[in-house]
């Protein structure tokens, strides 16, 4: 009777045990399934956090380099314009010279005509005063003579 009543006392015993580590396993089994799902959720969550870090960087470096070429265009549309400023004021300062030395052949033909006109002028009066004189010469003589001959 006393090795009935341990024998089912030791079956309690383990029954309880068993009863107690089915819980534990339990336990465990949720706490396992609860660091599954929180693992899941943290690689998600980093996986989402890579591709916004991701996402940034690529907008950032896609920032700086039109930034850049933003600025390498204008140092060459600077460096254009003032090639076409020196240009510009290099063909107006040759435009000028020829212009200044167009106006100095200009002024030199028309003094070199004037002179020659002027001494035309000049031959063509000598001429006439030459004519005239040799004319009134003529008549004073003439005269001279009607004179003594009266």
């Amino acid at each position: 009777n006393k090795e009935k009543k341990m024998f089912e006392e030791n079956i309690n015993n383990l029954t309880l045990k068993l009863t107690t580590s089915e819980n534990d396993m339990k336990i465990l089994k949720e706490k396992y399934d609860h660091l599954q799902t929180e693992l899941l959720n943290n690689s998600t969550s980093m996986e989402n956090q890579s591709k916004l870090l991701l996402e940034s960087t690529i907008n950032d470096l896609k920032k700086e380099q039109e930034n850049s070429i933003n600025n390498v265009i204008k140092e060459q549309e600077d460096i254009t314009q003032t090639k076409l400023s020196d240009l510009k004021d290099k063909l107006e300062c040759e435009h000028s010279m020829k212009l200044e030395s167009t106006i100095n052949d200009l002024k030199k033909e028309q003094e070199n005509s004037i002179n020659n006109v002027i001494k035309e002028q000049e031959d063509l009066t000598q001429t006439k005063l030459s004519d005239l004189k040799d004319k009134l010469e003529c008549e004073h003589s003439m005269k001279l003579e009607s004179t003594i001959n009266d």
